[in-house]
């Protein structure tokens, strides 16, 4: 209900940056799983964007992106779950063959 005088503030015409923002940070994790512990990292950071998204679409009706910050949420939660799967799997085929650095032989 508007005022005298006043216009009604229009529902849903202001992109949310946040959401924005988090969604580039998630998929961008997918693509940087080769090395899990920066993929994982970055799809933290990716939720924790979501999260203050998710803060703001609570204060401010006239956001928009409730969808790119539940994107978000699920390809973070996704992409951490395969980092660590990555990081377990690369562990135990270390383990396996011996792991790590092999010292020199050459003695002088």
């Amino acid at each position: 209900m508007a005022l005298k005088g006043q216009p009604m503030p229009e529902i849903g015409n202001v992109p949310c940056k946040e959401a924005t923002t988090a969604l580039t940070m998630s998929i961008l994790s997918l693509f940087l799983l080769f090395c899990p512990i920066v993929g994982a990292i970055l799809a933290a950071s990716s939720l924790a964007q979501a999260h203050k998204a998710a803060q703001l679409f609570a204060v401010d009706p006239r956001l928009t992106g409730k969808e790119r910050m539940r994107a978000a949420r699920i390809i973070a939660i996704i992409a951490i779950v395969l980092a660590v799967i990555i990081f377990i799997v690369d562990k135990m085929i270390q383990v396996k063959s011996g792991g790590g650095p092999r010292p020199s032989r050459r003695r002088f």
